[in-house]
């Protein structure tokens, strides 16, 4: 059987493959969907895929603008940015339908941050 490859855009991901136009669909690693348990996430042996880990990227400007202290945030913030913390997060906006900044203020204040 010759696959047959089907535009979708990133949003209809999912719908695609519920409703039957896909049978497999690239997603991210990060996508609250996969903790549904409705979808198989398949092994890469081969690493087709690319990684897309979350690093914060700031301008040296603002950086020295800011100072260390902020830089110190960052890097504690992102430290706990795993994929399971990111994955939970989406979930919590994508599926259970609560705001992005209400999300990240629980999960500020959860680790001593908000």
């Amino acid at each position: 059987m010759v696959p047959t490859l089907v535009p979708v855009s990133i949003e209809l991901s999912y719908k695609a493959i519920e409703g039957g136009q896909v049978n497999v669909q690239s997603v991210f690693s990060t996508d609250g969907q996969l903790l549904g348990g409705k979808f198989k996430v398949l092994a890469d042996p081969k690493h087709v895929f690319g990684f897309q880990n979350v690093a914060p990227v700031v301008k040296k400007s603002v950086l020295a603008a800011e100072g260390p202290a902020f830089a110190e945030t960052l890097n504690k913030v992102s430290a706990l940015l795993t994929i399971p913390a990111i994955q939970q997060m989406n979930k919590a906006v994508s599926i259970d339908k609560q705001s992005a900044s209400s999300v990240a203020a629980q999960f500020l204040k959860a680790n001593g941050l908000g």
